[in-house]
């Protein structure tokens, strides 16, 4: 799963949203959690844009806006037969922009947050999103797709975001690319030269906005990982 991102606005996430076709900057947030809104880079009718979206996924039909369902992630393996999902999934796909993103494993009776980045690139989720209207209410909402973790991946986690590279941009944001061409987007990151880094549990608290999200408390951990890791 994918409970807690972050965006630092440096060079590498600058130039993310360059390569993305997005000419501005966004302010740094270090502990983004669930229903909080977020930036979301998607192709609308009116071009390429970053939309602000809340952070858990209202589908077009539901009756009220609320968090009753856990919508802030959508597994891959689910988003082409769930009724909340494949609508969002066929044509409404959109990239969030991340420095990292956190994980939590359980050591010495207690779950350690890991902060998983890449040192050289910011990270470009995937993500579905819909639009939610009524005649005095309007609201864009979105979901992180995760994926099953790869083996180096699984000591920290059996889950992981949807990583895009950037060969996948294009098909991912395209609301009218063929079925079977997005369905190959589907697929976990290389995890190469990516670390995870364990970081205070100050975290936890979603209240908690300071850097001590990417503040290392121990050594870091070079992935891929081994089963020993």
């Amino acid at each position: 799963m994918c409970g807690r991102y972050n965006i630092i606005d440096d060079p590498l996430t600058r130039q993310l949203l360059l390569d993305l076709g997005v000419n501005m900057r966004l302010p740094t947030r270090y502990n983004i959690a669930p229903t909080e809104t977020v930036p979301v880079v998607c192709e609308t009718e009116s071009g390429r844009a970053v939309h602000p979206m809340r952070w858990w996924l209202t589908p077009s039909w539901a009756r009220e806006v609320d968090t009753r369902f856990s919508m802030f992630n959508a597994r891959a393996e689910n988003l082409e037969t769930s009724k909340a999902f494949k609508g969002p999934f066929r044509h409404r796909r959109g990239i969030l922009p991340a420095s990292g993103f956190i994980e939590w494993r359980l050591e010495n009776g207690h779950k350690q947050p890991y902060w998983i980045h890449h040192p050289e690139q910011a990270l470009a989720l995937g993500g579905i999103w819909d639009v939610w209207e009524r005649s005095d209410a309007f609201l864009e909402s979105c979901a992180i797709v995760t994926v099953d973790a790869p083996p180096g991946f699984r000591p920290l986690h059996s889950r992981m975001p949807l990583i895009l590279p950037r060969t996948a941009w294009e098909v991912w944001l395209d609301p009218d690319a063929p079925p079977e061409d997005v369905r190959q987007c589907l697929k976990p990151v290389d995890l190469s030269g990516m670390v995870a880094v364990p970081v205070d549990r100050a975290i936890n608290n979603s209240r908690n906005k300071d850097d001590r999200a990417i503040r290392p408390v121990g050594e870091p951990l070079y992935l891929p990982l081994t089963p020993s890791s």
